[in-house]
């Protein structure tokens, strides 16, 4: 995997049913990015592996469960560099959302 940077911006706030979180999302995705979700997404679908198929949006959630601040201050652009990168799979329970790092790469400069 080549490294690549991402440039994340003013975060919007997402508000979902059960809570509401602040994401810094990336304003310009790197190709190299954009065609790795891609050939994730094909693979998944020919192994009939179900998928949240809404638009991928890269991005990192700086708080979760956020009531205040309604929201956020602008944040000037950070540029953040990849090393790598994992899969990572949500898992509810009673108590609250926790996550499972499933395969962890790499990356080379």
């Amino acid at each position: 995997m080549k490294r690549w940077a991402l440039a994340l911006g003013a975060p919007p706030a997402l508000t979902h049913v059960d809570r509401a979180d602040r994401e810094a999302c990336a304003s310009i995705v790197p190709p190299e990015l954009e065609s790795m979700v891609s050939e994730l997404r094909s693979a998944l679908a020919r192994s009939h592996i179900g998928f949240d198929s809404k638009g991928f949006v890269s991005h990192v959630t700086l708080l979760r469960d956020a009531r205040e601040p309604k929201a956020m201050p602008a944040l000037e652009p950070i540029e953040w560099r990849l090393a790598g990168f994992a899969l990572v799979q949500s898992v509810r329970s009673p108590g609250g959302s926790r996550y499972e790092i499933r395969k962890s790469w790499q990356g080379r400069a």
